[in-house]
């Protein structure tokens, strides 16, 4: 039995994953997907001081930006430049892929193709339903990170509800 389950792995995810490993933890990540960095609801476009934080490859980098024209509904543009780089863009998929193994270097375990359906309390953790290409079954584990992403239906049916426009993250 793992100490913490990970539902998502994505960049959330795996770097949750990989941190909570780094201090000791035994972690498992479940992945609905078969395969790290599939698909995506989300761009690359990350802060170079994220870039910088979290030690990107440059390999993991298309391009260094420093400028950006907003549009507003009404069509109404503003440019804004800086002389030094804002954001990079970054390949998404490889990026994904490279926090797993990273996660994957502290010993975390990823189980794909496997969706969290819903999350039960217990005297001593919790317990996971999952389903892996159809099946039912259970994990257990003391904790859960729901990295799940923005419109996941196991935020709804856990209580949490669903955002209006903009999360930056859910704790309970």
């Amino acid at each position: 039995m793992p100490d913490i389950a990970v539902i998502g792995g994505g960049p959330v995810g795996s770097w949750t994953a990989f941190r909570l490993a780094k201090m000791g933890h035994r972690v498992t990540v479940l992945e609905k997907r078969p395969g790290i960095g599939e698909k995506h609801c989300c761009t690359g476009i990350i802060s170079q001081e994220c870039a910088a934080k979290y030690d990107i490859s440059p390999h993991l980098i298309f391009r260094q930006v420093n400028s950006a024209r907003i549009i507003s509904p009404s069509g109404l543009s503003l440019g804004v430049k800086r002389p030094e780089t804002q954001a990079c863009i970054v390949n998404r998929q490889a990026f994904d892929r490279a926090l797993a193994v990273k996660a994957q270097s502290q010993g975390v375990e990823y189980l794909l193709n496997t969706g969290a359906e819903d999350i039960s309390f217990k005297p001593n953790g919790i317990q996971i339903k999952v389903e892996v290409q159809g099946k039912v079954g259970y994990l257990s584990a003391q904790a859960a990170v729901l990295a799940t992403g923005f419109n996941a239906p196991l935020i709804k049916r856990l209580g949490f509800g669903q955002p209006d426009y903009l999360v930056a993250g859910v704790q309970a």
